[in-house]
């Protein structure tokens, strides 16, 4: 897997100089975007490309609306409510399952910005698109002239949206209280919802109990070990800073995290989580570089959704505590 590791790790640098040079403030997003739809087999990097940016105009112009027409009302957080959980319904399906995860975290994340300050949240929904845009962008460039892929297909794969599916809409309608109670429990402690409400929406989509703990599990250890890769970068940086440095320590913390998730081993879940944590720390606005809150706040994050997601979990009708066996 040194070939798809190296294509991997290409993107992402390419996003960090082409970020830098157009000085853009986005190049942490556009670098995780690249890893995330590179380092995961299914369908093609191509295709999840193509929902990452669907999925993700879906959602911001849908929670604009919301705010533009209702603002911070009963009737902004009801309509929220209903897409988070059409949203979640389609992810359940299987047919273009990542257009309809990423419509709805960034659903939940624009209406996060909007309530906190309305006036944010146009130029915080361009900047989320165009950020995937540039790691999209990068991602294919990468693929087609190494030639690792040759097609533009999309494949449709999975069960049709319609007659609506009862367990799919139950599952959904879970998904759906645990988001909500994970916000209120953030308000309460007065810490950033956005970590928490992304990992309650990537775990929740888990086919049982066991599968989601053993998610969460990976999830964490990938960001622990995300966190470590930023740490000694930074002791490293203090002494030699230089922008040549920044863009090896980057180009090599995701080429082993895009190693482990391209092996096809059990635990393969781990790069992907360390690949977009090593971003999330070293490609960031000067003020913010040299600490590791966002890691803190991603921990805090998943051991908050996995606990929610259990126990909502354990009480919902229905939901399997286990995999099914034969």
């Amino acid at each position: 897997m040194v070939g798809p590791a190296l294509r991997v790790a290409v993107a992402t640098t390419l996003c960090v100089i082409v970020a830098e040079c157009a000085r853009l403030d986005f190049a942490f997003m556009s670098a995780m975007t690249a890893h995330r739809i590179m380092a995961q087999t299914g369908f093609t990097a191509f295709q999840k490309g193509i929902e990452r940016i669907f999925g993700r105009i879906v959602g911001v112009f849908y929670g604009l609306l919301l705010l533009t027409l209702f603002s911070d009302s009963p009737a902004s957080a009801a309509g929220t409510i209903l897409g988070l959980l059409v949203f979640f319904y389609g992810s359940l399906s299987g047919r273009m399952a990542y257009t309809f995860v990423n419509a709805g975290l960034l659903l939940a994340g624009i209406m996060a910005i909007g309530r906190e300050d309305p006036s944010a949240a146009w130029p915080a929904g361009w900047s989320m698109i165009l950020e995937v845009a540039l790691g999209v962008l990068m991602a294919d460039l990468v693929n087609f002239l190494s030639g690792a892929e040759k097609t533009v297909a999309l494949q449709q794969a999975g069960p049709p949206l319609w007659p609506i599916q009862a367990a799919w809409l139950s599952h959904a309608a879970m998904m759906v209280v645990a988001v909500l109670l994970s916000q209120a429990l953030m308000r309460l402690a007065e810490i950033p919802a956005r970590q928490t409400l992304i990992s309650v929406m990537i775990l929740g989509v888990s086919a049982d109990e066991q599968a989601l703990i053993r998610k969460g599990r990976d999830r964490l250890t990938g960001a622990l070990l995300g966190g470590a890769w930023g740490f000694a970068s930074f002791l490293l940086l203090a002494r030699l800073p230089y922008f040549g440095l920044l863009l090896a320590l980057s180009f090599l913390g995701t080429f082993l995290a895009a190693r482990q998730a391209l092996s096809g081993s059990p635990r393969s879940y781990i790069g992907v989580q360390m690949g977009m944590v090593i971003p999330m720390v070293l490609l960031v606005a000067p003020a913010e570089f040299g600490t590791l809150t966002i890691v803190a706040h991603r921990l805090v994050g998943i051991v908050i959704a996995i606990a929610v997601l259990v126990v909502v979990s354990e009480l919902w009708p229905g939901f399997q505590k286990r995999a099914a066996t034969a």
